[in-house]
C-alpha cells in the first residue's frame, strides 16, 4: 500500500501455493504465533503507527459499495484524485478492509496479510527487517 509495508503468506501449504509463490524446493518460514510476531515485526520498522493482520477475503471484484450519505461515500466524494488533494480521506472511505480483499480466482492461496501502516507515502520498494524478536514465534520449514 501507499501508506503501509505487507507481508503475505497462505495458510496452505499446498504444491500449487508453493508453485504460485515460487516456493518450490526452497524453504519459508511458518508464524506460529501471528499475533506476537506482527507485533514484533511492527516495534522493528521505523515510524509504525498500528497494524492489521488476518486472512483475504475473496469475492467476485474487488470494488467496494459505499451507502448514499454514509461518512464513508461523503469522505469518498470529497476527495479531489486528479489534483491529488485530501487522499488522506481514503482512509475514512475505506479503514485497511480494501487489503485484505482479492478476487475469488485466488481463492486456493487462502493467503494471510499483515499490514503495518505509517505516516505518510512510503517511498522504497521494499525494506529489510532485521528483528531478532520475531524468531522465537516463527521457524523454517524446507520443501522438497
Amino acid at each position: 500500500g501507499a501508506d503501509a509495508y505487507i507481508l503475505c503468506g497462505t495458510a496452505a501449504n499446498t504444491p500449487e501455493n508453493r508453485k504460485e509463490f515460487k516456493a518450490e524446493r526452497t524453504g519459508a518460514i511458518m508464524i506460529t504465533d501471528p499475533y506476537r510476531f506482527g507485533l514484533a515485526i511492527g516495534a522493528a520498522i521505523p515510524g509504525v503507527i498500528h497494524g492489521q493482520a488476518g486472512y483475504c477475503d475473496y469475492k467476485d471484484a474487488r470494488l467496494q459499495h459505499l451507502e448514499d450519505g454514509t461518512p464513508e461515500a461523503l469522505a469518498h466524494a470529497s476527495i479531489d484524485f486528479k489534483a491529488g488533494k485530501d487522499l488522506h480521506k481514503f482512509r475514512v472511505a475505506a479503514p485497511g478492509d480494501e487489503i485484505f480483499l482479492k478476487t475469488l480466482e485466488y481463492e486456493s492461496q487462502e493467503e494471510f496479510r499483515f499490514a503495518w501502516y505509517i505516516k505518510g507515502p512510503i517511498a522504497v520498494d521494499y525494506v529489510d527487517v532485521v528483528c531478532p524478536a520475531a524468531l522465537e514465534f516463527c521457524e523454517l520449514v524446507w520443501f522438497e
